[in-house]
């Protein structure tokens, strides 16, 4: 029996829908997600530099000033660029591309929601994220970053404010994989440091990340392929 899409190929006509064939089934007829221009999502509060306001109350004290002093840093030395008004916002929607899966994979483009408040739905919700980030020289490095805020400004660009994680033993190069649980051991950077935060373009973003938390140690959970970049990113 002939399907549909076997028809129209035959015919040379163009599909009826933008699919692709299916992992699992190569005969199934799916729907290919197609990426998204990241937007904010619920509600907002004006960002307000001069006036010290504007950024989450659940943040403490030394986490509002640092992102701040970051922000107003990044500003003046034209790492970001944005045109005011800027609100800032605890949830976003954009779209990440798994490498790992072939091009014409209908799980290549997930569009996923990432938010910045301490709880939703009953669960913490301080999403993680990792982060491309030009260095001096033109070197691009990765870090992991815990997401405080998402900004959009007058033009709609999507910027997020982060606080780093760092190795949990920067001096000890030969340790950063734990030799038992076989993951990067790492910790968010101290909290009254104005350079443990940043200010990046949500284009930035090149993935999330599982980073599970036990006591003050953290854990990042990555694919070999990640793994061996970290090792030697760092």
């Amino acid at each position: 029996m002939w399907k549909l899409k076997e028809v129209l190929a035959a015919s040379g006509a163009p599909p009826m829908t933008a699919y692709t064939t299916n992992d699992a089934n190569p005969y199934a007829l799916v729907t290919k997600t197609l990426p998204i221009t990241p937007c904010p999502i619920g509600k907002s509060q004006s960002l307000r530099l001069d006036a010290h306001a504007g950024l989450p109350n659940w943040l403490s004290i030394d986490e509002r000033k640092c992102l701040r002093l970051a922000i107003v840093n990044a500003l003046r030395t034209n790492t970001i660029t944005w045109q005011e008004p800027v609100s800032t916002f605890t949830q976003m929607k954009l779209s990440f591309e798994d490498l790992q899966l072939p091009f014409n994979s209908a799980h290549k483009i997930s569009n996923v929601t990432l938010r910045a408040r301490p709880i939703f739905q009953g669960k913490p919700a301080f999403d993680n994220v990792k982060v491309e980030v030009e260095e001096e020289g033109g070197r691009i490095r990765r870090y992991f970053a815990k997401c405080l805020a998402f900004f959009c400004d007058a033009q709609k660009d999507m910027f997020v404010g982060l606080r780093w994680y760092e190795p949990a033993d920067k001096n000890d190069k030969n340790n950063l994989i734990d030799p038992i649980v076989r993951l990067a051991a790492i910790k968010l950077a101290p909290k009254s440091n104005t350079r443990s935060y940043g200010i990046m373009p949500v284009k930035s973003i090149v993935n999330g990340a599982l980073i599970i938390r036990m006591d003050e140690q953290h854990w990042a959970f990555q694919s070999p392929r990640e793994q061996a970049e970290y090792l030697h990113n760092v």
